[in-house]
């Protein structure tokens, strides 16, 4: 279940989300079917998505310095070409509005790496680029206090009942039923 947080889009530029919850609540499951979605998406699949041209999942402990060179170096190999690697930065600056940047585990993100995507999450580099940045609530706290959001959300998880119903439901193939015979 979510939780919704204050905040409407802004016309005219970048979008930026919020999205918090517990440890091991689905923040990163959540990125992982976003971007799931979308390349399904594009691949021909009946799912109804923003008109995003490039969406791109980073897990902010990976974040090893500057944001914008590591967009290439967790995309792809470490022997792809410069000129591949300035192809697609060179596709981001041109498509700023129509590309979304997913930074999964602010709360994780290395010290050296802080004041790169600050800069990000302020709107001093890539500014036209939306935002989805997800962390724990002790770091969205303090992400609210330095940063702008339209919205932001809580991923709150199943309450009791439903989460009785969602374990049958997924793990009743699993768990062999056990015998009447006492």
């Amino acid at each position: 279940d979510f939780a919704s947080g204050r905040g409407t889009p802004n016309k005219g530029r970048s979008f930026r989300m919020l999205v918090e919850g517990s440890p091991g609540i689905g923040k990163t499951t959540f990125c992982l079917k976003l971007a799931y979605d979308w390349a399904k998406q594009n691949s021909g699949a009946p799912f109804s998505f923003p008109e995003f041209e490039l969406v791109l999942l980073l897990r902010c402990r990976d974040i090893d310095g500057k944001l914008i060179d590591a967009i290439p170096e967790k995309l792809f190999p470490k022997d792809v070409k410069k000129k591949t690697k300035m192809e697609l930065r060179n596709f981001i600056n041109n498509n700023q509005k129509r590309t979304l940047i997913i930074l999964d585990g602010l709360d994780e993100l290395p010290k050296k790496s802080n004041c790169y995507v600050y800069d990000f999450l302020k709107g001093n580099i890539l500014r036209g680029c939306n935002a989805l940045v997800t962390a724990r609530q002790e770091k969205g706290i303090e992400a609210r206090e330095k940063f702008v959001f339209d919205a932001c959300l809580e991923i709150r998880g199943f309450c009791e009942d439903r989460a009785i119903e969602y374990i049958r439901k997924h793990f009743k193939n699993l768990v062999p039923e056990q015998s009447s015979k006492g």
